[in-house]
This record gives C-alpha cells, sequence and structure tokens, in this order.
C-alpha cells in the first residue's frame, strides 16, 4: 500500500430503472438465411463449442429496454475554500449540517502528502472548521446515520493503519472514542444498518482483506464482532452501501500493479450472516461512492479505474443494469457523497485525477421521478 495516491477514477456505470425489459440482439443473418449445400459445410466446420462462444457472445451483448423513472439535475454547490480541499476525507451529517472530516492535501510543490485531522462543517450558507479529530485519518471506513458520523479505522500516514473508532453526534461535544477495530485496516467501506455499523475490506501491513466486521451501536458494552467474510478476493476502495434490508459491496481494487479494478458485486443478509454473490456490474470501478434512492435503487458516482470519471448512475438492484444519468461538476473520486434530504445528494471534494491533485468543488445530485413511471 505505500506509495497509493489514489486514484484512478473514470467511471463508466450506467445506472438501470424498474420496468427493464431484456431483448436478446438478432442473430446475424448467417444463421436465418435459407439453408444452401454451402451452409451445410460451413455448419460442419463450426464445431459445438464455437457455436457455444457465439451464442455466449450474443448473450453479453443484450439490448435493454426500460421505463426511465429517476432523472439527474446536478448543479454546483458552494465550493469548500481552497485551503480546506481534500480527498480520501469521512462525511456525513452531524445536528442536520453536513460534515466532512480527515482526509490528505499536497504541499504546492506536491512532493509532501499531509494527513488532516481538521473537520469542516456547512452551516448558516457557509462552510466553518468543525471540531478536530483526535488523530489525522484519511481512507476511513465511515458511515453516518440520524445520531451522527462514525469513522473506524483509516490510514494516519502513507504506511500505518489504524484501529481507533470514533463517533460524532454533537458540534460542540466533539470526537467520541468507540471500541478499537480488532485489527488495524483502512481502504476499506463502511455502512450502517439497524443501528450496527459494518466495516469491510480495506488493508494494512498483510495485504488486502475481505473481512467483515460489525459494531452494535444500539449496546454500549457492545464489542466489534466477525461476520462471515466476503466470497470475493481481498480488496480496497469498494463501495459498501445499506439499501432496504441488505447490505451491497460493489466493486474494488484487487491489486495496484497491475491495476485490477473489480466489477463483482455481492449482498449481504444480517439476520443469515450470509453474503450472496449478484450478476457483474456492467462497469468495473473503485473509490466509487453509492447511496440508496429507493429500496431497490442505488446512485453511484466518484468511478476511479486508471482515470476518474464524471459519471453519475442509477443502478437497478433486481436486474444489476445500471443508467447513466448525468455528469458531476468535476470529477471525483475518494469524496464521500451526502443525502441532504429529499432526494438530494452533495459530493464533496475528492481526487480529480491521479496526478497529487484535490478538488474543493461540491457536486449538488438531485434526483426526481419521472411523472410517467408507475
Amino acid at each position: 500500500m505505500k506509495g497509493l495516491s489514489f486514484i484512478i477514477p473514470n467511471i463508466l456505470i450506467v445506472l438501470f430503472l424498474p420496468g427493464i425489459h431484456h431483448v436478446d440482439v438478432p442473430a446475424p443473418s448467417f444463421f436465418n438465411k435459407p439453408k444452401t449445400q454451402c451452409d451445410d459445410s460451413i455448419s460442419e466446420s463450426l464445431t459445438k463449442q464455437k457455436i457455444t462462444e457465439l451464442e455466449d457472445r450474443f448473450k453479453q451483448t443484450r439490448l435493454e429496454t426500460e421505463k426511465l423513472c429517476y432523472r439527474a439535475i446536478i448543479t454546483k454547490g458552494l465550493y469548500l475554500p481552497m485551503k480546506w480541499r481534500r480527498a480520501g476525507q469521512a462525511g456525513g451529517k452531524v445536528g442536520g449540517s453536513v460534515l466532512i472530516a480527515g482526509g490528505t492535501e499536497w504541499n504546492k510543490a506536491k512532493t509532501q502528502k499531509y494527513w488532516l485531522n481538521t473537520s469542516v462543517v456547512f452551516q448558516d450558507g457557509k462552510w466553518k472548521l468543525g471540531p478536530n479529530l483526535p488523530e489525522p485519518i484519511a481512507y476511513s471506513m465511515f458511515a453516518y446515520d440520524s445520531d451522527g458520523l462514525y469513522i473506524a479505522g483509516g490510514y494516519i500516514s502513507e504506511t500505518s493503519p489504524s484501529n481507533g473508532v470514533y463517533r460524532l453526534v454533537s458540534l460542540s461535544k466533539g470526537w467520541e472514542p468507540l471500541p478499537k477495530l480488532p485489527m488495524r485496516l483502512g481502504y476499506g467501506s463502511g455502512a450502517i444498518l439497524n443501528r450496527k455499523f459494518y466495516v469491510a475490506c480495506g488493508s494494512n501491513e498483510s495485504g488486502m482483506s475481505n473481512k467483515v466486521w460489525v459494531l452494535d451501536l444500539g449496546n454500549p458494552n457492545s464489542k466489534w464482532e466477525q461476520c462471515k467474510p466476503l466470497p470475493g478476493v481481498g480488496r480496497i476502495l469498494p463501495s459498501m452501501v445499506a439499501c432496504g434490508k441488505y447490505l451491497y459491496l460493489l466493486g474494488g481494487l484487487a491489486k495496484i500493479s497491475p491495476l485490477s479494478p473489480l466489477k463483482d458485486a455481492y449482498q449481504y443478509d444480517p439476520s443469515k450472516n450470509q453474503w450472496k454473490q449478484l450478476s457483474d456490474l456492467p462497469l468495473k470501478g473503485y473509490a466509487w461512492v453509492s447511496q440508496p434512492v429507493d429500496d431497490n435503487h442505488l446512485i453511484i458516482t466518484g468511478r476511479a479505474y486508471g482515470k476518474v470519471d464524471r459519471g453519475v448512475w442509477i443502478l437497478n438492484l433486481k436486474t444489476m443494469s445500471m443508467k447513466k444519468v448525468g455528469d458531476d461538476i468535476v470529477p471525483a473520486a475518494t469524496a464521500p457523497l451526502i443525502n441532504v434530504g429529499n432526494k438530494q445528494w452533495w459530493l464533496i471534494g475528492g481526487e480529480p485525477d491521479s496526478y497529487k491533485n484535490r478538488t474543493n468543488v461540491v457536486s449538488v445530485i438531485n434526483i426526481k421521478e419521472n411523472s410517467n413511471c408507475n
């Protein structure tokens, strides 16, 4: 993990909606024209294996039609002050206010990378400094709910993962410590479902992990418990999100060299402590973020795959199909996507490229339901 300058995000996700119908691409006229003696010889020359390969290819290139249920209106929000721009930060809402915390920035010459302990909160129509973290933290596993923002692990320097866990439920009270993770870990993903804080994947000195941990936020005496591990390979920078009754984990990065983005997807049922592999996503990606639009759809953006993409997609969890609905103001990976209410999300800061740059841009994404969608 040494020397990660993160990003590699250019994304090509495609999000979809209810009422999708699948139409196989018509076979070439070779298979439909009247049979001739010449065709008999051609047929004989094709092995069953080749025919199977052709059939698989047609299935993989099927066309999809749908009734479009969602659209996006994307505008510029109030940008972060340049001195507070960052990437790899946590983000959420605390006391009704949008807040980001931690992250990294480079000096002007791009020769030194800084880990940040500052937080920035949006109040009274402007960005202000919030309570400092107990230590500099970036690329942590984080999530937020109606109570506040929770941060687990992350890196406190280029090569030093943390097992610290903190929560912020009041701007005036500051950060509170929670039980430490059983292992030092960063570059994973976090989500909260039914008052339980889940942490998945990531990396440390031992390499990339597929382990999953949970902390019961409703029990003050709770300790971290290990869940069934993700059935896929260990990875960093996946997106994990709670939607409906389940957790969903999407993509990630399996190797840094050669760069190996992933497109696999999984559903976790906490009532059974069981993972189920879903159909692959149309696109590979990592360092991206997702949030629920409803119980069957996710909004996804911030995709990295060697570049950074501006795309915003809607993912249909029933079909695992995606539809692009717009573009962020600028590309931004390793950035939090925060639901501010009424189907509006803010994508704040992040990495616009893989050249040690940081952005202060805030993309405001409004997802609207089309009136003709039943």
